[in-house]
Protein backbone atom coordinates (compact mmCIF):
# COMPACT_ATOMS: atom_id res chain seq x y z
CA UNK A 1 0.00 0.00 0.00
CA UNK A 2 1.01 3.49 -0.31
CA UNK A 3 2.72 5.22 2.29
CA UNK A 4 0.63 8.03 4.02
CA UNK A 5 2.71 11.24 4.17
CA UNK A 6 1.90 13.50 7.07
CA UNK A 7 1.56 16.99 5.98
CA UNK A 8 4.44 19.32 7.18
CA UNK A 9 3.62 21.24 9.91
CA UNK A 10 2.46 24.74 9.57
CA UNK A 11 5.28 27.31 9.50
CA UNK A 12 6.05 29.72 12.96
CA UNK A 13 5.16 33.38 11.59
CA UNK A 14 8.16 35.36 11.15
CA UNK A 15 8.53 38.73 12.74
CA UNK A 16 6.35 41.49 12.11
CA UNK A 17 8.07 44.31 10.34
CA UNK A 18 9.15 47.25 11.64
CA UNK A 19 6.78 50.16 11.05
CA UNK A 20 7.98 52.75 9.30
CA UNK A 21 8.69 56.35 10.20
CA UNK A 22 6.86 58.64 9.21
CA UNK A 23 7.69 62.64 9.84
CA UNK A 24 6.90 66.13 9.43
CA UNK A 25 9.01 69.39 9.18
CA UNK A 26 7.24 72.38 9.84
CA UNK A 27 8.84 75.83 9.77
CA UNK A 28 7.55 79.00 11.43
CA UNK A 29 8.39 82.47 12.57
CA UNK A 30 11.43 83.76 14.58
CA UNK A 31 13.62 81.33 12.53
CA UNK A 32 11.78 78.01 13.92
CA UNK A 33 11.93 74.93 12.27
CA UNK A 34 10.88 71.52 13.92
CA UNK A 35 10.34 68.13 12.96
CA UNK A 36 8.39 65.13 14.16
CA UNK A 37 10.08 61.62 13.96
CA UNK A 38 6.29 59.85 14.92
CA UNK A 39 4.25 60.92 12.27
CA UNK A 40 2.95 64.61 13.68
CA UNK A 41 3.13 63.42 17.02
CA UNK A 42 5.77 64.83 18.30
CA UNK A 43 8.08 68.10 17.53
CA UNK A 44 11.80 68.65 18.15
CA UNK A 45 13.51 71.37 17.46
CA UNK A 46 16.01 71.27 14.99
CA UNK A 47 19.05 74.07 14.48
CA UNK A 48 19.77 74.71 11.38
CA UNK A 49 21.34 78.21 11.60
CA UNK A 50 21.15 81.48 9.59
CA UNK A 51 18.21 82.65 10.50
CA UNK A 52 18.28 83.91 14.11
CA UNK A 53 14.96 86.05 14.21
CA UNK A 54 13.88 86.12 11.01
CA UNK A 55 10.66 84.19 9.87
CA UNK A 56 11.30 81.00 8.11
CA UNK A 57 8.10 80.77 5.30
CA UNK A 58 8.41 77.39 3.21
CA UNK A 59 10.06 74.12 3.53
CA UNK A 60 10.54 71.22 0.50
CA UNK A 61 12.18 68.02 -0.26
CA UNK A 62 12.53 66.44 -3.64
CA UNK A 63 12.42 62.90 -1.94
CA UNK A 64 16.53 62.26 -2.10
CA UNK A 65 17.28 63.68 0.97
CA UNK A 66 17.51 67.42 -0.05
CA UNK A 67 15.38 69.67 1.86
CA UNK A 68 15.58 73.20 1.21
CA UNK A 69 14.23 75.95 3.55
CA UNK A 70 13.37 79.91 2.90
CA UNK A 71 12.46 83.05 4.62
CA UNK A 72 13.02 86.63 5.35
CA UNK A 73 15.58 88.67 3.56
CA UNK A 74 16.42 86.15 1.11
CA UNK A 75 17.52 83.80 3.47
CA UNK A 76 18.02 80.10 2.31
CA UNK A 77 19.60 76.51 3.78
CA UNK A 78 19.57 73.47 2.08
CA UNK A 79 20.14 69.85 3.43
CA UNK A 80 21.59 67.15 1.32
CA UNK A 81 20.88 64.67 4.26
CA UNK A 82 17.64 64.50 5.40
CA UNK A 83 18.14 67.61 7.63
CA UNK A 84 20.91 66.09 9.40
CA UNK A 85 23.62 68.55 8.79
CA UNK A 86 22.74 72.36 7.26
CA UNK A 87 24.45 74.79 4.72
CA UNK A 88 23.48 77.96 3.11
CA UNK A 89 22.06 78.34 -0.31
CA UNK A 90 22.12 81.12 -2.73
CA UNK A 91 18.97 81.07 -4.65
CA UNK A 92 19.33 84.29 -6.22
CA UNK A 93 16.87 86.95 -4.50
CA UNK A 94 19.37 88.86 -2.63
CA UNK A 95 17.58 90.75 0.27
CA UNK A 96 13.84 89.74 -0.90
CA UNK A 97 11.85 87.56 1.04
CA UNK A 98 11.94 84.27 -0.11
CA UNK A 99 8.12 83.36 0.18
CA UNK A 100 7.61 79.96 -1.51
CA UNK A 101 9.36 76.88 -2.56
CA UNK A 102 8.61 73.52 -4.05
CA UNK A 103 10.59 70.50 -6.25
CA UNK A 104 8.84 68.82 -9.27
CA UNK A 105 9.58 66.85 -12.45
CA UNK A 106 13.20 66.05 -12.83
CA UNK A 107 14.36 67.36 -9.33
CA UNK A 108 13.47 70.80 -10.80
CA UNK A 109 13.35 73.24 -7.64
CA UNK A 110 11.64 76.65 -7.96
CA UNK A 111 11.43 79.61 -5.57
CA UNK A 112 9.61 82.88 -5.56
CA UNK A 113 9.92 85.92 -4.08
CA UNK A 114 8.27 88.85 -2.16
CA UNK A 115 9.04 91.18 -5.42
CA UNK A 116 7.70 88.72 -7.86
CA UNK A 117 11.05 87.07 -9.05
CA UNK A 118 11.56 83.22 -9.72
CA UNK A 119 14.44 80.75 -9.43
CA UNK A 120 15.07 77.60 -10.93
CA UNK A 121 17.59 74.98 -10.09
CA UNK A 122 17.94 71.62 -11.96
CA UNK A 123 20.83 70.23 -10.21
CA UNK A 124 18.97 69.14 -6.54
CA UNK A 125 18.99 73.05 -5.54
CA UNK A 126 22.91 73.41 -5.09
CA UNK A 127 22.77 76.20 -7.58
CA UNK A 128 19.96 78.82 -9.06
CA UNK A 129 19.10 80.97 -11.62
CA UNK A 130 16.82 83.69 -11.45
CA UNK A 131 14.51 83.69 -14.38
CA UNK A 132 13.90 86.76 -16.81
CA UNK A 133 10.93 88.89 -15.65
CA UNK A 134 9.24 89.03 -19.02
CA UNK A 135 6.20 89.39 -17.11
CA UNK A 136 7.26 92.75 -15.29
CA UNK A 137 5.80 91.40 -11.91
CA UNK A 138 6.83 93.19 -8.87
CA UNK A 139 4.08 91.92 -6.34
CA UNK A 140 4.33 88.92 -3.79
CA UNK A 141 4.58 85.30 -5.35
CA UNK A 142 3.07 84.18 -1.67
CA UNK A 143 1.90 80.57 -3.37
CA UNK A 144 3.31 78.04 -5.71
CA UNK A 145 3.40 74.14 -6.28
CA UNK A 146 3.28 71.92 -8.72
CA UNK A 147 1.86 68.69 -10.09
CA UNK A 148 5.32 67.05 -10.44
CA UNK A 149 4.63 66.27 -14.24
CA UNK A 150 6.05 69.70 -15.40
CA UNK A 151 3.15 71.97 -14.77
CA UNK A 152 3.85 74.63 -11.78
CA UNK A 153 1.37 77.73 -10.93
CA UNK A 154 1.90 80.57 -8.27
CA UNK A 155 -0.15 83.04 -7.41
CA UNK A 156 0.39 86.96 -5.88
CA UNK A 157 -1.05 89.18 -3.53
CA UNK A 158 -3.53 90.65 -5.83
CA UNK A 159 -5.14 88.19 -7.93
CA UNK A 160 -2.50 87.38 -10.46
CA UNK A 161 -2.06 83.45 -11.34
CA UNK A 162 1.43 82.11 -13.67
CA UNK A 163 1.64 79.22 -14.70
CA UNK A 164 4.57 77.05 -16.53
CA UNK A 165 3.84 73.77 -18.50
CA UNK A 166 7.23 73.58 -19.83
CA UNK A 167 8.60 72.18 -15.99
CA UNK A 168 9.36 76.25 -14.81
CA UNK A 169 11.35 77.62 -17.78
CA UNK A 170 8.85 79.74 -19.07
CA UNK A 171 5.63 81.29 -17.45
CA UNK A 172 2.58 83.33 -18.57
CA UNK A 173 -0.15 84.76 -16.83
CA UNK A 174 -3.98 82.92 -16.53
CA UNK A 175 -7.12 84.50 -15.94
CA UNK A 176 -8.68 82.63 -12.40
CA UNK A 177 -11.26 86.42 -12.10
CA UNK A 178 -9.72 86.76 -8.31
CA UNK A 179 -10.59 90.22 -9.08
CA UNK A 180 -7.31 91.98 -7.48
CA UNK A 181 -7.80 89.49 -4.25
CA UNK A 182 -4.88 87.38 -3.19
CA UNK A 183 -4.21 84.16 -4.40
CA UNK A 184 -3.01 82.53 -1.41
CA UNK A 185 -3.24 79.34 -2.30
CA UNK A 186 -3.15 76.22 -4.87
CA UNK A 187 -3.13 72.71 -4.80
CA UNK A 188 -2.96 70.14 -7.49
CA UNK A 189 -5.12 66.96 -7.64
CA UNK A 190 -3.92 65.35 -10.76
CA UNK A 191 -5.64 64.70 -13.70
CA UNK A 192 -5.61 68.54 -14.97
CA UNK A 193 -7.40 69.13 -11.87
CA UNK A 194 -6.46 72.17 -9.82
CA UNK A 195 -8.24 74.28 -6.60
CA UNK A 196 -6.74 78.09 -6.52
CA UNK A 197 -8.23 79.99 -2.90
CA UNK A 198 -7.87 83.28 -1.75
CA UNK A 199 -10.02 86.22 0.07
CA UNK A 200 -13.79 87.01 0.25
CA UNK A 201 -14.51 83.40 -0.13
CA UNK A 202 -12.77 83.16 -3.77
CA UNK A 203 -12.58 79.31 -4.89
CA UNK A 204 -11.57 78.32 -7.90
CA UNK A 205 -11.22 74.86 -9.92
CA UNK A 206 -9.29 73.91 -13.25
CA UNK A 207 -9.89 70.59 -15.08
CA UNK A 208 -7.05 71.40 -17.56
CA UNK A 209 -3.84 72.18 -15.66
CA UNK A 210 -4.48 75.82 -14.80
CA UNK A 211 -5.40 77.20 -18.54
CA UNK A 212 -9.05 78.15 -17.54
CA UNK A 213 -11.19 78.29 -14.17
CA UNK A 214 -14.31 78.28 -13.15
CA UNK A 215 -15.87 79.78 -9.65
CA UNK A 216 -16.83 77.43 -6.66
CA UNK A 217 -19.45 77.68 -4.33
CA UNK A 218 -17.46 77.68 -0.51
CA UNK A 219 -17.67 79.62 2.80
CA UNK A 220 -15.01 80.56 4.53
CA UNK A 221 -14.30 84.65 3.90
CA UNK A 222 -10.32 84.54 3.86
CA UNK A 223 -8.45 80.74 2.62
CA UNK A 224 -4.64 81.22 3.89
CA UNK A 225 -3.10 77.24 2.97
CA UNK A 226 -4.57 74.27 1.71
CA UNK A 227 -3.59 70.79 0.45
CA UNK A 228 -4.78 68.10 -1.57
CA UNK A 229 -4.67 63.98 -1.31
CA UNK A 230 -6.52 62.12 -3.85
CA UNK A 231 -9.95 63.79 -4.20
CA UNK A 232 -9.67 65.05 -0.84
CA UNK A 233 -8.93 69.07 -0.78
CA UNK A 234 -8.65 70.95 2.58
CA UNK A 235 -9.03 75.04 2.61
CA UNK A 236 -7.76 76.50 5.72
CA UNK A 237 -7.57 80.42 6.70
CA UNK A 238 -8.92 83.05 9.21
CA UNK A 239 -10.81 82.58 12.27
CA UNK A 240 -10.41 78.73 12.66
CA UNK A 241 -11.95 78.51 9.35
CA UNK A 242 -11.34 74.24 7.87
CA UNK A 243 -13.35 73.56 4.70
CA UNK A 244 -12.94 70.34 3.14
CA UNK A 245 -13.97 68.89 -0.41
CA UNK A 246 -14.35 64.55 -0.92
CA UNK A 247 -15.06 65.37 -4.73
CA UNK A 248 -11.84 67.40 -5.93
CA UNK A 249 -12.84 70.65 -5.14
CA UNK A 250 -16.70 70.81 -6.20
CA UNK A 251 -18.50 70.86 -3.33
CA UNK A 252 -17.44 72.03 -0.04
CA UNK A 253 -17.93 71.96 3.63
CA UNK A 254 -16.74 72.56 7.13
CA UNK A 255 -15.21 70.54 9.50
CA UNK A 256 -14.37 71.01 13.34
CA UNK A 257 -10.15 70.73 13.65
CA UNK A 258 -10.87 71.97 17.43
CA UNK A 259 -8.52 75.12 16.76
CA UNK A 260 -11.48 77.57 17.67
CA UNK A 261 -11.13 80.77 15.71
CA UNK A 262 -7.48 80.81 15.49
CA UNK A 263 -6.34 81.54 11.75
CA UNK A 264 -4.94 78.61 9.84
CA UNK A 265 -2.27 79.38 7.89
CA UNK A 266 -0.78 76.13 6.35
CA UNK A 267 -1.47 72.42 5.74
CA UNK A 268 0.07 69.49 4.25
CA UNK A 269 -0.93 65.90 3.97
CA UNK A 270 0.04 61.81 3.88
CA UNK A 271 -0.66 59.45 1.05
CA UNK A 272 -2.56 57.95 3.62
CA UNK A 273 -5.20 60.51 4.59
CA UNK A 274 -3.53 61.85 7.49
CA UNK A 275 -3.32 65.99 7.25
CA UNK A 276 -1.49 68.47 9.67
CA UNK A 277 -2.64 71.93 9.58
CA UNK A 278 -0.64 75.02 11.22
CA UNK A 279 -1.65 78.51 12.42
CA UNK A 280 -1.24 81.26 14.65
CA UNK A 281 0.12 81.04 17.95
CA UNK A 282 2.15 77.78 17.08
CA UNK A 283 -1.18 75.74 17.10
CA UNK A 284 -1.67 72.60 15.26
CA UNK A 285 -4.31 70.06 14.13
CA UNK A 286 -3.46 66.37 12.97
CA UNK A 287 -6.34 64.31 11.53
CA UNK A 288 -5.28 61.11 10.96
CA UNK A 289 -8.63 59.97 8.89
CA UNK A 290 -9.31 62.46 6.28
CA UNK A 291 -10.57 64.73 8.35
CA UNK A 292 -13.07 63.07 10.41
CA UNK A 293 -11.50 63.08 13.48
CA UNK A 294 -9.20 65.65 15.11
CA UNK A 295 -6.25 65.96 17.73
CA UNK A 296 -4.62 69.53 18.40
CA UNK A 297 -0.81 69.90 20.01
CA UNK A 298 1.85 72.15 20.35
CA UNK A 299 4.79 72.01 18.35
CA UNK A 300 7.00 74.25 20.15
CA UNK A 301 6.07 77.47 18.13
CA UNK A 302 4.03 79.27 20.50
CA UNK A 303 3.75 82.01 20.57
CA UNK A 304 5.12 82.17 16.98
CA UNK A 305 2.97 81.14 14.18
CA UNK A 306 3.60 78.32 11.57
CA UNK A 307 3.66 79.13 8.37
CA UNK A 308 4.69 75.63 6.26
CA UNK A 309 4.49 72.04 6.97
CA UNK A 310 5.92 69.28 4.64
CA UNK A 311 5.17 65.24 5.04
CA UNK A 312 7.73 63.00 4.76
CA UNK A 313 8.40 59.17 5.00
CA UNK A 314 11.46 57.21 5.30
CA UNK A 315 14.45 56.91 7.90
CA UNK A 316 16.80 60.07 8.50
CA UNK A 317 19.87 58.63 7.83
CA UNK A 318 22.97 60.92 6.27
CA UNK A 319 23.52 59.85 2.85
CA UNK A 320 19.73 59.63 1.90
CA UNK A 321 16.55 57.64 2.18
CA UNK A 322 13.39 56.94 0.41
CA UNK A 323 12.27 60.03 1.79
CA UNK A 324 9.19 61.91 0.22
CA UNK A 325 8.17 64.97 1.04
CA UNK A 326 5.08 67.12 -0.21
CA UNK A 327 5.27 70.57 0.94
CA UNK A 328 2.79 73.66 0.65
CA UNK A 329 3.49 76.76 1.93
CA UNK A 330 2.02 80.19 2.44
Amino acid sequence: PSAVIDPPPDEEPGPEPEPEPFFWFAVGDSGKVRLSVDNGLNFAAVDIGGYGPANVFAVASNGLGVVITGGEGGVARRSSDNGVTWAAVDVGFGTENVQAIAVGLLNTWVAVSGHGRISRSTDGGATWALLPNSLGLIDPLITLTTNRDGVWLAGDGFGTIIRSIDNGVTWGEVNASFSGQPVTTLASLGSGVWVAGGANDMVRRSTDNGATWVSVSASGDFYLGGVANGDTVFLVGWNGVVLRSLDAGLTWNSRDALVGTTWMLCAAASPAGRFLLGGQGGIMALTPDNGDGWTTASAGFAPDQINAIAFGSGVLTPGGSDMNIESLAL
